[in-house]
């Protein structure tokens, strides 16, 4: 029993260390500046499928219908209550949103799907899709402040990166 324990005890932290440098590494790109709002989206987006183990997420600009929402604490709520997701697992029947923000303004949200079976994330792992939505959140953020006023319509090129930003996403946040 005693060795039962230690090897799942050992397979948690390696799993932690797991999301850590995720997470690190995203920063990093992040910081960097390197990548394309797109492909650190996407890449962003497998990281979440990865830790969460669900299967699918995506990227959406708008606010949309209410959803089932993973909060900014790794709490997950539908209709104003609280769900248990370590008993319950991640809703099935329905997307999850993720709100991707920084600094309280929101640049849009992953939508997240968990429909082909019962995921019960971690409370940590939880956490970790929230701190990696917050990342792209900052660079969106940091895309604004680089921009100058004159470019704040939407899908215009930007001036220091030369991207697009993604369809939807402005200077104050989420425009329809």
């Amino acid at each position: 029993e005693v060795a039962l324990w230690g090897y799942r005890q050992q397979a948690q932290v390696s799993q932690e260390q797991g999301y850590l440098a995720g997470v690190l590494g995203t920063a990093a790109t992040v910081a960097a500046g390197r990548a394309s709002t797109s492909s650190l989206i996407d890449h962003v987006c497998g990281q979440i499928v990865d830790v969460l183990q669900i299967d699918d997420c995506r990227f959406d600009s708008g606010d949309g219908v209410a959803l089932p929402t993973l909060g900014n604490d790794g709490t997950m709520v539908r209709d104003g209550r609280p769900i248990n997701v370590e008993r319950n697992g991640l809703p099935t029947d329905s997307e999850i949103a993720l709100v991707v923000q920084s600094g309280g303004v929101v640049y849009g949200r992953f939508l997240l799907t968990a429909a082909t079976r019962v995921v019960r994330p971690s409370p940590e792992q939880l956490r970790v899709a929230v701190a990696l939505a917050n990342q792209v959140g900052a660079a969106l953020a940091a895309l604004d402040l680089a921009a100058p006023a004159e470019h704040a319509e939407l899908d215009e090129p930007l001036a220091v990166t030369g991207e697009q930003r993604p369809a939807g996403i402005a200077r104050a946040g989420l425009h329809d």
